[in-house]
């Protein structure tokens, strides 16, 4: 197996995207979630790669080494980027599909306009409802003027601290969020305009549930998996319930050990469990093409 960093434009907006290659005919394609970038996933990848698994994890607009863009920063734009990859890097359809925490809202959307593309779909740790904010109307001119290289640690910190992040955290993030480059300058994954534009334009918003009913009304649906955290986690039994009550078929596993980020707490049950569904999808003979799914009018 070999790993390749490449670039995919999508309306300006340049994206960068980890792709590794092989030989199974199932790809994954892994979206992240919020201040997060797509080497939250390397492990992973580099883990089913040993299976001969081909896989793309995308770096979403704002986040890891995409660029920034402020227009149109809503689920379905991003999803068509994410879709903008997964043509332009050849991945084979249908794919497996894995987001986690607000990347599953992302896919979910995605799912939603392509369900032709999408067999499985595997939500990590989400919820579908949207998260009541309270803050400050933020100083917009400021929040543009971030430039995300800075010369020095000290000065990156203490920008960041600035913009509202945890000093313990953004140390936490040195030599993968934040990298210090050939240079010796320091490149930041995190943009804080971004990390704004998620809050309200995406995880704020009830897009999530909504594209969850569109998939409920797909015949067949898509297989959709929620795997969930034992502790510090998105989703409530509420909030799993409502989106049962949605999507009946929806499965769901609770990994009892695990923090937020599953795939890191527990990466090899993660990957093992990646795995099954991967080899269920290879021993599966009779189903229905994904390309033939029609939407049902039920209910509308």
């Amino acid at each position: 197996t070999q790993s390749t960093w490449g670039a995919v434009e999508h309306s300006m907006v340049l994206l960068q995207a980890r792709l590794v290659r092989g030989i199974r005919t199932t790809p994954v394609v892994f979206i992240h979630g919020l201040d997060s970038a797509s080497d939250t996933w390397q492990h992973v990848q580099d883990k089913i790669a040993l299976q001969g698994v081909t896989s793309i994890a995308v770096d979403l607009r704002g986040h890891g080494r995409s660029d920034f863009d402020s227009e149109n920063f809503v689920p379905s734009t991003i999803a068509a980027e994410v879709d903008e990859c997964v043509t332009r890097f050849h991945i084979t359809t249908p794919f497996l599909l894995c987001g986690h925490s607000m990347g599953g809202r992302i896919a979910l959307r995605y799912a939603a306009n392509f369900p032709h593309k999408v067999f499985k779909l595997l939500i990590e740790d989400i919820s579908t409802e949207a998260f009541t904010l309270n803050i400050a109307p933020p100083d917009f001119a400021r929040l543009s003027r971030f430039n995300r290289r800075f010369e020095t640690w000290d000065d990156c910190v203490e920008t960041l601290v600035n913009f509202g992040y945890e000093r313990e955290r953004i140390e936490k993030y040195r030599g993968h969020r934040i990298v210090e480059e050939a240079n010796g300058t320091f490149w930041s994954a995190l943009h804080p305009y971004s990390r704004y534009l998620a809050f309200t334009n995406v995880l704020a918003t009830s897009d999530a549930k909504e594209a969850l009913k569109s998939i409920s009304k797909l015949r067949p649906p898509i297989e959709t998996h929620l795997w969930v955290a034992g502790h510090d986690s998105a989703c409530s039994e509420e909030g799993e319930q409502k989106m049962r009550d949605i999507l009946p078929i929806l499965t769901v596993r609770k990994f009892e050990t695990a923090g937020h980020s599953i795939h890191r707490d527990e990466e090899n049950s993660f990957v093992c469990g990646l795995m099954r569904l991967l080899d269920a999808d290879m021993n599966l003979r009779e189903f229905v093409p994904p390309q033939k799914r029609q939407r049902s009018h039920e209910g509308m």
